[in-house]
């Protein structure tokens, strides 16, 4: 008897996972990724693409390659402990081909939408509408497992805070940059003649009541409530 019909979308680390363990469980995996390659936000391209999370070129993951690998495809001896974007790339090409899911992928496939069959409730079935090639084709799944992440579309775009690049202009800066965390660390901002950036590791408390009765009006001439 056939197993069961189930989408994936997205082809980062969680939808590669989710192949191999639907396989395992018997079940029959469409794998759909919008773009032509795997590897998800971890994929550095040079040009940012408006429908994909980016990253930043010189990205190491904060976690230990142990704590980062799959439960049961541990990450080579040689690498380093810190993974840079590019051996995780590496990394998952690796476990790609050692399960063979790359035949399971749809390769620059767009799920525009997803929704309950009119006979749900006696089949449990989805209509997932993909596009490819310009053309549109409705496919019916048995389950569908969400792997596109969190971070495709801007809650806020850039260009809707004005007013912090008033605050960075006004101050002669080129740079205007909160430091929660280690993630600055490992960006690479450029010097220029004058001071580039401005830092607060620890916003005092000044700073962060500015700042925050900024981002409240920005949120409010948008009407966005949090």
């Amino acid at each position: 008897m056939p197993g069961k019909r189930i989408a994936v979308i997205g082809a980062g680390v969680s939808g590669l996972g989710a192949i191999k363990v639907c396989l395992e469980e018997g079940l029959e995996p469409t794998h759909f990724e919008g773009s032509d390659d795997i590897g998800g936000v971890w994929r550095y391209e040079e040009k940012a693409k408006t429908d994909r999370p980016s990253i930043y070129k010189s990205v190491i993951s904060n976690s230990s390659k142990e704590m980062t690998a799959y439960s049961d495809y541990p990450s080579p001896d040689h690498f380093p402990n810190y993974l840079p974007n590019s051996k995780i790339m590496e990394y998952l090409r690796m476990y790609v081909q050692h399960f063979g899911l790359m035949k399971h992928i749809h390769f620059l496939s767009k799920v525009c939408s997803v929704r309950k069959r009119s006979n749900f409730s006696c089949t449990g079935q989805w209509d997932v509408v993909v596009e490819a090639e310009g053309k549109q084709k409705c496919y019916v799944f048995d389950g569908v497992m969400v792997c596109s992440g969190l971070c495709t579309d801007p809650f806020l775009p850039l260009h809707n805070f004005p007013a912090f690049r008033f605050v960075a202009e006004s101050l002669g800066l080129e740079f205007l940059v909160l430091k929660t965390g280690r993630t600055l660390e490992k960006i690479k901002i450029p010097e220029t003649e004058n001071k580039p950036w401005l830092e607060h590791e620890r916003p005092s408390k000044e700073v962060s009541v500015t700042l925050l009765a900024i981002y409240s009006a920005m949120l409010e001439e948008q009407n966005v409530t949090v």
